[in-house]
């Protein structure tokens, strides 16, 4: 039996859980079920989407995964089922799938649309339990070419200035971004280079491999271990202290 992953912006208070829960183990109580829902704003599809992408990969194939955050749509965008290296995503189309499909999607195909307040229940399980019975979903919708794309998940680059944004704040208050390493270097290309964290009052010239030790408050980048560039303050909140928040511009210039 796979497992199935709920990523969402559920609160410990909610009922949804507990009903999805009842309803999926009442299918077959041998499901494996993971809520990832401790650390998501609201309606912060971004958050959900890093997300995504940090353990997407990690779990064994043909893990079903159920995107739980700005999860009504309306019929014109409607609501997703991708397959993407023998792994599986329910979604509405919201562009959140940006984050893990790119080339590599073997299968789209667009979902039954249903009105209703609670997609999960309502549109996604049915699928899954079509999906749990090995049957084909052929057999209940249409596949379709494209989704929703987030146009502007990813930096842009212009006469030597690189300007990204940040997606996701840790819980330690540092500030990832949407600008990847191989990205960085293409851009660099042996140059040195000058990081504003939000403000031209302050800068960063070395990006680390590793959480450096350093004195208290000085600032830092380091590329993570998803290859993405991240900000922080030595022991303290940069996203609090220079207001990085997602959806902040980060600029870097190559001198």
């Amino acid at each position: 039996m796979p497992v199935i992953v709920f990523i969402n912006d559920w609160k410990g208070g909610d009922y949804y859980r507990a009903m999805l829960e009842g309803w999926l183990f009442s299918f077959n109580p041998e499901i494996q079920l993971r809520f990832i829902n401790t650390h998501v704003r609201l309606y912060d599809v971004y958050e959900a989407g890093l997300i995504l992408r940090s353990c997407f990969f990690n779990f064994p194939e043909e893990t079903i995964f159920v995107i739980g955050v700005k999860s009504v749509v309306p019929e014109e965008l409607g609501y997703v089922y991708a397959r993407v290296q023998n792994r599986h995503i329910f979604c509405a189309n919201n562009g959140i799938l940006t984050f893990v499909m790119d080339e590599h999607s073997e299968e789209l195909y667009a979902l039954p649309y249903v009105e209703t307040t609670f997609a999960e229940k309502d549109i996604f399980l049915p699928a899954i339990v079509h999906l749990l019975e090995k049957k084909e979903m052929s057999e209940i919708t249409e596949p379709v070419s494209s989704v929703m794309k987030m146009n502007n998940l990813y930096p842009s680059f212009s006469k030597n200035i690189l300007i990204g944004m940040v997606i996701y704040n840790d819980v330690y208050g540092n500030a990832v971004t949407n600008i990847s390493r191989n990205y960085f270097e293409k851009c660099a290309a042996d140059r040195n280079y000058v990081i504003y964290p939000g403000t031209r009052h302050e800068h960063i010239s070395h990006i680390y491999n590793y959480y450096p030790v350093l004195e208290a408050a000085q600032l830092f980048a380091v590329f993570n271990t998803l290859n993405l560039l991240e900000l922080g303050i030595y022991e303290n909140d940069i996203s609090s202290l220079f207001n990085l928040k997602p959806r902040t511009n980060i600029t870097i210039e190559f001198i």
